[in-house]
């Protein structure tokens, strides 16, 4: 099943029958169609300034915030000189599109969200992931972590998932497993929430 989240919403036994696996995440990652992120666990002083200031950010950037904070981040993401966008919901579809368009183009090196790009979001160009948002679910963190595992020349090695939260220790062992296994069966879609 590589990336996908897919089987870990909830109730989507009901609908389906068996789970049939592809390569697991592992596999395309030793094939080279996808890149392990490095991490770093970044110390959050609570301020997004500090945040910003502090990483290097080469390249395309997603960066997942609370919905609370998201002006706060845009600010500081302006502040420590990374030209920025940020969606959400409530936007309207033209807003949401101009700001990725600008991301895509280059206008824009950070692209803040809450989590709506966290899904069915593939662009290669995507280096860094820095992560705001406490996660309770293993779908959505492993989600998050595939927007930047997209394989792009001079991209190996590169890519980062910069962890402001614990997310990345939290989900250790249930995301080595699945990168390592897949997903069998129903019961790996249980073993895995965390």
């Amino acid at each position: 099943m590589g990336m996908t989240a897919t089987p870990f919403t909830k109730g989507l036994q009901n609908y389906y029958g068996p789970i049939v696996s592809g390569p697991t995440t592992n596999d395309m990652i030793r094939r080279g169609r996808l890149v392990r992120p490095r991490v770093v666990d970044e110390p959050w002083y609570g301020e997004y300034r500090i945040a910003f200031e502090h990483v290097k950010l080469r390249g395309q950037t997603l960066a997942f915030v609370p919905a609370k904070d998201l002006k706060a981040a845009w600010q500081a993401c302006q502040a420590a000189g990374y030209a920025s966008a940020a969606i959400r919901s409530g936007m309207t579809a033209e807003a949401i599109e101009r700001a990725v368009q600008a991301f895509e183009e280059g206008r824009a090196q950070v692209l803040l969200t809450i989590a709506m790009l966290s899904r069915d979001y593939d662009n290669p160009a995507v280096w860094h992931a820095p992560d705001f948002v406490k996660q309770t679910s293993f779908g959505l963190h492993v989600q998050k972590l595939s927007r930047i595992m997209g394989a792009a020349p001079g991209k190996y090695g590169l890519a980062r998932y910069h962890d402001f939260t614990g997310n990345w220790k939290r989900f250790r062992e249930a995301r080595d497993q699945f990168w390592e296994h897949g997903l069998r069966d129903w019961a790996d879609v249980v073993r895995y929430q965390v």
